[in-house]
């Protein structure tokens, strides 16, 4: 009953969104404070992206283990640990 109370609530607020921005976009002005408030939330995403990926900080990183640091299990075929 608590999954399906969530599924309709959160239905029912996308719903209510979408009504919300039709109506919105019937009114000039209110449809360049949405198209004002997406186009700040771009740039702020695009500059954000930018400092945080300076070149000067850049490394590359591989999911690999250098040989030096691999891991084992140290498992025998026993079902004993291994002797190092």
């Amino acid at each position: 009953m608590t999954f399906l109370f969530w599924v309709y609530m959160l239905l029912t607020g996308i719903v209510g969104v979408a009504a919300g921005e039709l109506r919105a976009f019937e009114r000039p002005a209110t449809f360049a404070a949405i198209l004002g408030v997406f186009g700040f939330a771009a740039l702020f995403s695009i500059f954000r992206k930018n400092w945080l990926a300076r070149p000067s900080q850049a490394e590359l990183r591989f999911e690999e283990e250098p040989p030096d640091k691999l891991v084992t299990l140290d498992l025998s075929w026993d079902g004993g640990l291994v002797d190092p």
